[in-house]
């Protein structure tokens, strides 16, 4: 019974249908399988499990330094877009050369 389940009407071109599946949780699994009616009923495809994620990573503004003291300094930084996933871990990393990275 296809009105327990949620859908999406898809467009037609060339043969091929397709929709966009919005409002979807991040990080869930979802079973998609896609569907046709005629007179004689309701045809399926077989489904795909596919999982959401985030197609973006955090994005990070106005850093800043001060309170500088022979050994010491004070760093500051914004979250300004959490790239769709929430954040679990804030902090700086740091090197006295090259770029430093949390990344392997």
């Amino acid at each position: 019974d296809i009105t327990r389940n949620k859908t999406v009407t898809a467009t037609l071109k060339d043969g091929v249908f397709q929709a966009n599946l919005t409002g979807l949780a991040y990080n869930t699994s979802y079973h998609v399988r896609a569907y046709a009616v005629n007179g004689k009923g309701v045809g399926y495809s077989a489904y795909i499990i596919i999982k959401t994620g985030s197609s973006a990573k955090v994005t990070i503004v106005n850093m800043a330094a001060g309170n500088s003291s022979p050994s010491t300094l004070d760093v500051s930084a914004t979250v300004s877009a959490d790239g769709g996933a929430e954040i679990t871990e804030r902090g700086f990393v740091y090197s006295s050369k090259g770029t430093p990275s949390v990344e392997e």
